[in-house]
């Protein structure tokens, strides 16, 4: 496997059992707090998949993917 999968949530603890089952999976996992982190993220890494929190401050995930 190695594919890298982009977890967004502003919640810790659901950051960290996700980060957690996916490693074990084996993939490659980045774990960010904020849709706005995510921007910055995927203009310089490359993702192969995105799981992305709907509900969050700042900026929601519908938000995020319409930017």
């Amino acid at each position: 496997m190695g594919e890298r999968v982009v977890v967004v949530d502003d919640d810790a603890v659901i950051l960290k059992q996700a980060n957690l089952i996916l490693t074990e999976a084996g993939f490659k996992v980045t774990c960010l707090k904020s849709g706005r982190l995510l921007m910055d993220y995927i203009r310089m890494n490359p993702v192969d998949l995105l799981l992305l929190d709907i509900r969050m401050p700042d900026m929601d995930g519908f938000e995020t993917i319409g930017a």
